[in-house]
């Protein structure tokens, strides 16, 4: 795994042309083709200021995860995005790139001030995050910055009963109405989390779910519970799916649940 130098994000993020960056896989394309010397006179720009004069008019973006970008690539970005260069953005997957809660903290400071306010698809998966982190994101989710959001990636972290339930607590006020996919699965969270998640629901928290992701937690019987009892009050009037698989509490109490409602 080759890390993608935070001088060559930062270099081209204040300096390309926006009709020559369609999506963020030119970043690491230029960096996997650049000489040594290259890099170097690239290097330089390291100390000017980023001054995005015209912002970029691409839709999405994705950092590949064979470049990770750490901490410090998301910070750079998040001054980027806070900046005003991609107001027109609606797909952002920062999958994979051990951004952990400094880096998230950065890109939740400029969500929160409505820096992206078309995403339809943020993609956080896989990135060490913790409770920490994902408390402050949940304050910017939480202050309706994202209202067109139908898809939030947050899988393979490191979210426990207290991020979750921060979470919870942030999105009960009725943000995130258009969410549609909440993927939440592979990560730390147990029964008082999924109580917190299922608490919210059943007050109309996310009344556009569709998909719901909570495999490979450690959610028990007492959990599981819970969740069935939200959806015997309606809760999510339109999910399709919860996924509880490799818990273990029984998912099939949720899986009954669903179906007697669906009956």
């Amino acid at each position: 795994m080759q890390w993608l130098p935070v001088e060559i994000l930062r270099a081209i993020l204040a300096c390309c042309a926006a009709d020559h960056l369609h999506t963020i896989a030119a970043v690491c394309h230029e960096w996997e083709k650049a000489t040594r010397d290259r890099r170097g006179s690239i290097a330089k720009l390291w100390d000017v200021p980023l001054n995005i004069k015209n912002p970029l008019t691409c839709t999405s973006m994705w950092f590949e995860n064979g470049n990770p970008i750490g901490y410090n690539g998301a910070i750079v970005f998040a001054e980027a995005v806070g900046s005003g260069a991609l107001p027109f953005l609606t797909h952002l997957d920062l999958g994979e790139n051990q951004i952990g809660d400094i880096g998230v903290t950065a890109l939740a400071s400029a969500l929160g001030n409505g820096a992206l306010p078309l995403l339809t698809i943020l993609g956080l998966g896989g990135n060490q995050i913790g409770d920490s982190g994902i408390d402050v994101l949940a304050t910017a989710l939480g202050s309706g910055a994202l209202p067109l959001l139908t898809k939030l990636l947050l899988r393979g972290n490191q979210i426990g009963n207290a991020g979750l339930s921060s979470l919870s607590t942030a999105l009960g006020n009725g943000a995130l109405a258009s969410l549609q996919q909440l993927w939440m699965n592979s990560n730390r969270i147990g029964d008082d989390g999924v109580a917190a998640l299922a608490s919210a629901l059943a007050n109309g928290a996310l009344p556009s779910l569709t998909y719901l992701h909570l495999d490979g937690n450690d959610i028990g019987d007492e959990g599981m519970i819970a969740f069935s009892a939200a959806l015997a009050n309606e809760a999510m009037p339109r999910i399709v799916y919860i996924g509880t698989f490799g818990n273990p509490g029984r998912g099939a109490l949720i899986d009954e649940a669903l179906a007697a409602r669906n009956a």
